[in-house]
C-alpha cells in the first residue's frame, strides 16, 4: 500500500511538472537558467552548504544540552543521509529522520531516547523558523492581493495549520502534558495492548523534550540563534539566485516567495515535484514578474538540493558497506575463536 501511494503521488508530481513546463515554455525557462554563470552557481552552492553546516552545528548544540559529545563528522553524515531520504519521500520534513537516528546510533551508540529527542527538537526549531517565514509571507500576500477563492482558502488553511500545530506542540511540551501521547490518548491508541510499550517510550522521549524547552534555556537560545542564522543565509542564497536571473526584489517580496516555497513542502509528493514549481509560478505572477523566472529559480534551487541528495545517497551506500564490513569481521572473529578453541581442546586431549 505504501509503494502504491508513493508511485501515485510521484505520478501526480510528474504530471504537474510536465504541464507547467509545457504551458510556460521550456525555451524561456532554459534561457533564464543559462543566464546563470558557473561562478554564480558556485557562490550560491557555497552559501547553501554553509547554511547546512550551521544546521548540523545546531543539532550538536541540542545534543550538548543532554551532555552528549557527538563528533561533528558523525552528525554531518547522519543529517546529510536523512536529508537525502526526506527529499525523495512525500514526507519532506520528516521522511528521513528514522534513518538519521539509526545512523547516529550506529556511529556513536547513542541512547535511543536522547537520539530521537534531539532530532525532534532540531526539526521543531527548524519548523518554527520556517513557520515564521510562512506566517509573514502568507499574511502579506493575503492582505495585499486579490486572490482566487481556491488559493485564498489554501493559504488560510496552511497558515492556521502551521500556527495551530506549532502552538499545540509548544503548549503541551511546556505544560509537560505530552504532545505525542496526547494525540495517542485522543485516538485511544494507548488502550491497544500491543502498543502500550510505544506509549511508554514516547512518554520518556517527551520527558527529554520538556526538559530541554523548560530547563535548558541557554542551549535553546543558542540553537535557535544558529537556526535563524542558517535561515538568513538560505534567504540570501535564494535572493542571489533571483538577482542573478535578472529580477530585482525587496525583502518582503523574497519572504513572500519563500513562504510559498516552504508551504509547498506540505504537499505529499516526492521532492515536491510540480508543487514547488507551481508555487513559484503563482508567486512571481502575483508580483508581476515573469513566470518563467519563477520556474527557473525553482529548478536551480532544486538542482542544488539534488546535489546534496546524491552526496547523501553515496554516504548511505558507504555506511551500508561499513556495516556489512563490521558484521563480516565479527563473524570471522567468532569463527576464528571457535576454530582456535577447537584446536586447543584437541591438543589437550592428545596430550592426555
Amino acid at each position: 500500500m505504501r509503494k502504491i501511494s508513493l508511485y501515485f503521488f510521484s505520478l501526480i508530481g510528474i504530471i504537474l511538472f510536465i504541464l507547467l513546463i509545457k504551458r510556460i515554455g521550456w525555451c524561456e525557462i532554459k534561457d533564464a537558467i543559462y543566464s546563470l554563470s558557473l561562478w554564480k552557481f558556485f557562490v550560491v552552492c557555497l552559501l547553501m552548504f554553509f547554511a547546512f553546516v550551521l544546521s548540523v552545528y545546531k543539532w550538536k548544540v541540542v545534543l550538548g544540552a543532554f551532555r552528549v559529545k557527538a563528533p561533528f563528522k558523525a552528525l554531518l553524515v547522519s543529517r546529510t543521509v536523512g536529508f537525502a531520504l526526506s527529499y525523495l519521500t512525500p514526507g519532506i520534513y520528516f521522511g528521513g529522520e528514522p534513518l538519521r537516528a539509526m545512523i547516529l546510533k550506529e556511529e556513536i551508540n547513542l541512547d535511543w531516547g536522547y537520539n530521537i529527542a534531539s532530532i525532534i527538537i532540531d526539526k521543531t526549531l527548524e519548523a518554527t523558523i520556517n513557520g515564521v517565514v510562512i506566517l509573514i509571507g502568507i499574511i502579506y500576500i493575503l492582505t495585499h492581493f486579490t486572490l482566487p477563492v481556491w488559493l485564498f482558502k489554501a493559504l488560510v488553511f496552511t497558515l492556521f495549520f502551521c500556527v495551530g500545530l506549532l502552538y499545540f506542540f509548544y503548549y503541551k511540551t511546556i505544560h509537560k502534558s505530552g504532545f505525542f501521547t496526547s494525540i495517542i490518548r485522543f485516538f485511544n491508541i494507548n488502550k491497544i495492548k500491543e502498543l502500550k510499550g510505544i506509549h511508554e517510550n514516547l512518554r520518556n522521549i517527551e520527558g527529554y523534550l520538556e526538559d530541554f524547552f523548560c530547563h535548558k534555556k541557554e542551549h535553546l537560545v543558542s540553537a535557535a540563534t544558529i537556526g535563524v542564522c542558517a535561515q538568513i543565509i538560505n534567504l540570501i542564497s535564494f535572493y542571489l539566485i533571483i538577482y542573478f536571473l535578472g529580477a530585482r526584489i525587496d525583502i518582503i517580496t523574497l519572504i513572500s516567495f519563500i513562504s510559498l516555497l516552504y508551504a509547498a513542502f506540505f504537499v505529499p509528493i516526492p521532492a515536491c515535484l510540480g508543487a514547488q514549481e507551481g508555487s513559484q509560478a503563482i508567486a512571481f505572477s502575483l508580483f508581476n514578474l515573469s513566470v518563467h523566472l519563477g520556474i527557473a529559480f525553482t529548478l536551480i534551487s532544486r538542482a542544488i538540493y539534488l546535489m546534496g541528495v546524491v552526496i547523501g545517497l553515496l554516504l548511505l551506500l558507504y555506511f551500508q558497506i561499513k556495516i556489512w564490513g563490521r558484521r563480516i569481521f565479527a563473524n570471522i572473529s567468532n569463527w576464528g575463536k571457535i576454530i582456535v578453541d577447537a584446536i586447543i581442546n584437541k591438543t589437550g586431549n592428545n596430550k592426555k
